[in-house]
């Protein structure tokens, strides 16, 4: 097996639960890509962290999620209304084992194998 890392050509990263959430701001960096307001698009906010990081090589895409914040409910509904398929995740790092970045594991994988055995 070639354990080779390979050049990207893009990564984004898109926070999917944090304790801090103001859709007013507008970008600050030219990197940093916000969606317009959109009072039908409400996302939650809530203690903990999560965030999927899609990394771009060629054709390929590739999606990782990075900790699942303090609760299913936030993850989901955030992923849901940001357009998001948290199907598509290859595999979930966590970055410590606090409550707050592990709260939707569980969920996150029950789901995932509903999905797969309905499938």
């Amino acid at each position: 097996m070639n354990n080779e890392l390979l050049p990207a050509d893009r990564v984004e990263v898109t926070i999917l639960v944090d304790n801090y959430l103001d859709i007013f701001v507008p970008p600050a960096t030219p990197v940093d890509s916000r969606l317009p307001f959109d009072p039908g698009r409400l996302l939650f906010a809530e203690h903990g962290f999560s965030c999927l990081v899609r990394v771009f090589s060629g054709e390929k895409e590739h999606t990782i999620l990075l900790d699942t914040g303090l609760s299913p409910d936030c993850l989901f509904h955030n992923a849901h209304e940001l357009g998001l398929d948290l199907y598509t995740t290859e595999a979930v790092v966590l970055s410590h084992g606090y409550f707050d970045h592990i709260g939707g594991l569980m969920a996150f994988f029950s789901t995932r194998t509903l999905f797969s055995s309905a499938g």
